[in-house]
């Protein structure tokens, strides 16, 4: 009896072991992807993304009467542009959910305790969170298939992108671009045209699909033209027509373009709004932004434009970036800026530029953190080693 009272106690015990086993499996997958800081996010961001997306632009007004009025008043904007948002079918069956769970609310409340009423009044609640979920699960369905397509559209446009080690005759040169929404609107890209280098980075107004699409249409307007006219003010010039003619009103892209005679060092750059290139020549210690002004690409039908020019020495360098760089913020809203991207440069020196570049993001990600990002960030570092 002994024994067996034994046995059944390492039964229990193994049953109990693989219910807790069990149940923390089920744990570990249902918080799967989880990551610190995302309840913050999901209560901070998040929660003011709806009232930007569903409150309109009347949802940061101040309005009149008191806070509590205002709150409701922002609640109700936010309430109809989210019904408003759904598919007329769906917004039918979500008004029939809200019925119920008006209904049944009411009747608990209102209902004295025991009545066959309060009592039925449950299973309405268990019916429209079924609704609810149902709804839910349609909604779910529809951005997993949206987001599959986004995923695509991702790839496409990174393979449109040079890769990370990309050659170049005469130049050591490594680049790193990441968008903030999965297709963002900064470009960069490297070529080579009648024995000449080509170098280029731009930025699309905005980001997202929108941005990725001008993005697509400048790159094949910039490869087709470099087959018929590499100089930079025809360059400018046809990138300026394409963007007019895909773009909006309020489309605009910056564009910063530098042709190099590799065996010369003779470098031909023209910038239409875009931030200056950084050079730094580590024969004499210089670092200086090199000034080049004109209107970014989209804003008129013509485009003037200033070409300037630079004699390369052995081990120059330049760098080329987008305003990601400058304008990431920190959790305290404090920017990068160009003072701290200039202690950076100078700190890294002007060595190997893919170690360079390295320093620099690692700095650009110390001072981050953890906050969200709300612009792409490309930069590319070119080092002159003619000869290689």
């Amino acid at each position: 009896m002994e024994n067996r009272g034994k046995s059944e106690d390492r039964r229990g015990e193994g049953k109990f072991g693989r219910i807790i086993k069990r149940a923390l499996e089920l744990y570990a997958k249902y918080t799967a992807g989880l990551q610190r800081g995302d309840f913050k996010k999901l209560f901070t961001q998040e929660t003011r993304g709806i009232f930007q997306h569903f409150g309109g632009d009347e949802s940061g007004k101040e309005g009149e009467g008191g806070k509590i009025r205002r709150a409701f008043k922002a609640l109700g904007r936010v309430f109809w542009g989210f019904v408003l948002a759904l598919s007329p079918a769906r917004r039918i069956i979500y008004g029939v959910a809200f019925a119920i769970f008006a209904v049944a609310s009411v009747v608990i409340v209102s209902s004295p305790p025991g009545s066959a009423i309060r009592e039925d009044a449950p299973i309405l609640l268990i019916y429209g969170f079924i609704i609810v979920s149902f709804l839910l699960a349609l909604e779910l369905a529809d951005k997993l298939s949206a987001r599959d397509e986004i995923e695509i559209a991702r790839d496409i446009q990174l393979s449109l992108l040079p890769s990370r080690d990309s050659k170049l005759p005469g130049f050591e040169v490594a680049s790193f671009t990441s968008p903030a929404n999965d297709v963002g609107g900064d470009y960069h890209d490297f070529a080579e045209a009648e024995g000449k280098v080509c170098v280029a980075i731009g930025d699309v107004s905005g980001h997202g699909l929108g941005a990725g699409l001008v993005m697509a249409m400048a790159k094949s307007a910039f490869q087709a033209q470099l087959l018929n006219d590499s100089e930079p003010s025809k360059v400018l010039s046809t990138l300026n027509t394409v963007v007019r003619t895909v773009g909006d009103s309020r489309t605009l892209m910056t564009f910063l373009y530098c042709l190099v005679d590799s065996e010369q060092g003779k470098m031909t750059f023209a910038n239409a709004g875009h931030i200056y290139p950084l050079f730094y020549r580590p024969g004499d210690g210089s670092l200086r932004w090199l000034e080049s002004i004109s209107y970014p690409l989209g804003v008129r039908d013509r485009l003037d434009v200033e070409c300037c020019e630079l004699q390369l020495l052995p081990g120059d360098l330049f760098y080329l970036i987008s305003d990601g760089m400058v304008e990431i913020t920190n959790k305290e809203g404090e920017s990068f800026g160009y003072e701290r991207f200039l202690e950076s440069v100078k700190r890294h020196g002007g060595s190997n530029p893919t170690k360079v570049m390295e320093g620099i993001l690692d700095d650009l990600e110390r001072f981050a953190a953890d906050a969200p990002r709300e612009d792409d960030i490309t930069i590319i570092i070119a080092r002159y080693v003619p000869g290689e």
